[in-house]
């Protein structure tokens, strides 16, 4: 990453677990109620990134495949 953005510092696993956490907790119910009623298993792929201003984002992303084998993403 230095060489594309020497100014960007890879969070620790304490920043990283509270960001988690935080999104968890925004949206925990509406996820479980699909997860619920559409999933049987899920892969989970996670990003992380900065900007130049020093804001960190985290993206996660769950993927399955339901019952009437449609693919489904949540973000």
């Amino acid at each position: 990453m230095a060489e594309f953005d020497p100014s960007f510092i890879i969070p620790g696993e304490k920043k990283i677990r509270t960001m988690i956490i935080k999104s968890y907790k925004f949206n925990r119910e509406d996820l479980q109620n699909l997860l619920t009623n559409t999933a049987e298993n899920v892969s989970l792929t996670i990003d992380l990134w900065s900007s130049k201003a020093k804001h960190w984002y985290l993206g996660v992303t769950a993927t399955w495949i339901t019952s009437n084998f449609e693919i489904k993403i949540q973000c």
